[in-house]
C-alpha cells in the first residue's frame, strides 16, 4: 500500500501543476493518460481551480511563469531527513494530500499575483510622478518672465505630443506620447528654422519609455525671436542628418 501511495503522490503533484496550466508537455501528456481513471486527481483539480477562481476575482490575472511547476513540486515534496508519517487509512491520506496540494496552489498563485500587482502599482505611481513633474515644468515656464511654452502639434493631427520650453536660448522638451525609439539605430532630432536658412539641428535625443518624458535639449542655434518654427523628426542613425525627414511634431513661433 505504501508503494502504491508513493506512486500516486507524483500524480497528485502533477494535478496541482495541471490546474495551473504549468506542466511541461511530456508531464502533461503523461498526466492526461492517467486522469480519466482517477477520481482523486479529478477532485484535486476541481478544488484547486475553485481556489484560483476566488483569487482571480480579487487581483489581476497573470500568466504563470515557466518555473511554477518546480516551485509547486518543491513545496509539495517532503523534505529529506524527516521521519515517515504513520500509516493512515487511504481515505484520510487522500483527503490530506488533496488539501495540502490545494494549499500549495493557492499560496503559489497568491505570491505570483501579488508580486505582479505590486509591480503594476509601482509602475503606475512612477508614471504619475513623471506626468506631474512634466506639468510642473510647463507651469514653471509659463509663470517665469522670459520663458515661452511652444506647443508642437502632431504632424498628422491629434493631440499635441511635444511642448518646447524656451528661456533665452536654453530649450527643454516635454514629450507626451512620442513612441520610444530604437536607441541602437535611430534618434529623435529637434530642428530650428530661421528666415531663409535651412533648418538646423538643435539636439538629438531619445525617448526610452511610453508616456511622458522631459528632455533637456541644450541651446537653440539662433535666438528664438528669429525662429519661424521648431520641429521634431524621427531619424535613422544616431547623428542628426543634414536635413530633417518628415516631422512627427511641428510648431510655429509667432
Amino acid at each position: 500500500m505504501t508503494a502504491a501511495r508513493d506512486d500516486h503522490t507524483r500524480w497528485e503533484e502533477l494535478a496541482a501543476g495541471y490546474a495551473l496550466s504549468a506542466l511541461e508537455p511530456a508531464d502533461e501528456e503523461a498526466f492526461l493518460g492517467h486522469l480519466p481513471g482517477c477520481e482523486v486527481c479529478a477532485e484535486l483539480i476541481a478544488d484547486a481551480r475553485e481556489v484560483m477562481a476566488g483569487l482571480a476575482s480579487t487581483a489581476p490575472a497573470v500568466e504563470p511563469p515557466a518555473s511554477l511547476r518546480d516551485a509547486i513540486v518543491a513545496a509539495a515534496t517532503p523534505r529529506a531527513g524527516l521521519p515517515p508519517s504513520p500509516r493512515q487509512p487511504r481515505r484520510r491520506e487522500t483527503r490530506r494530500s488533496r488539501y495540502a496540494a490545494v494549499a500549495v496552489v493557492a499560496a503559489v498563485v497568491l505570491i505570483v499575483v501579488l508580486g505582479v500587482w505590486n509591480v503594476a502599482l509601482q509602475l503606475q505611481d512612477r508614471g504619475q510622478e513623471h506626468r506631474l513633474a512634466a506639468a510642473e515644468r510647463v507651469m514653471a515656464c509659463v509663470e517665469q518672465p522670459g520663458c515661452r511654452a511652444i506647443p508642437l502639434a502632431a504632424a498628422k493631427g491629434g493631440q499635441v505630443p511635444v511642448t518646447a520650453l524656451v528661456r533665452g536660448r536654453e530649450v527643454s522638451l516635454v514629450a507626451d506620447g512620442l513612441p520610444p525609439n530604437d536607441t541602437t539605430g535611430t534618434t529623435y532630432v529637434l530642428w530650428q528654422k530661421t528666415g531663409a536658412a535651412d533648418p538646423s539641428p538643435v539636439a538629438a535625443f531619445d525617448v526610452t519609455r511610453d508616456g511622458v518624458a522631459v528632455i533637456d535639449a541644450g541651446r537653440l542655434t539662433d535666438p528664438l525671436g528669429t525662429t519661424e518654427w521648431l520641429a521634431v523628426s524621427h531619424e535613422t542613425g544616431r547623428e542628426p542628418p543634414a536635413a530633417p525627414s518628415e516631422p512627427v511634431a511641428l510648431g510655429t513661433v509667432s
